[in-house]
């Protein structure tokens, strides 16, 4: 992490909630491995964990990772379609050609 970057990146983790690994998430994570192994699918226990932790507390998982999350029954919010860089050439004969990376609310904003 750069220096500049350190207090808006505090600020961030500061804004995140912690839900504990309980017997109940572990249980259920071991489960969900189990369950997509006999399928022939593999999970990591990590994953498996992750996804336990969002399943009892209902909570939406936010990942570009889609293939790394298969359990139906999980929310997910799929991050590929709104941090996928999009480049902008726009430029005129009489300036040199610029590229832009421009984010997902500056985008929407043109439509």
């Amino acid at each position: 992490m750069r220096p500049k970057e350190e207090e808006a990146t505090e600020e961030f983790l500061r804004s995140l909630e912690y839900y504990h690994l309980t017997w109940r998430v572990a249980r259920l994570a071991g489960l969900l491995k189990r369950d997509h192994a006999r399928k022939g699918i593999t999970v990591t226990v990590a994953d498996a964990t992750i996804a336990a932790v969002a399943l009892i507390h209902q909570l939406t998982l936010m990942t570009d990772n889609l293939k790394d999350f298969p359990m139906k029954e999980l929310t997910i919010y799929p991050l590929h379609c709104c941090l996928e860089p999009i480049y902008d050439f726009s430029f005129s004969m009489a300036e040199e050609p610029k590229a832009s990376i421009r984010s997902a609310s500056q985008r929407r904003s043109k439509f």
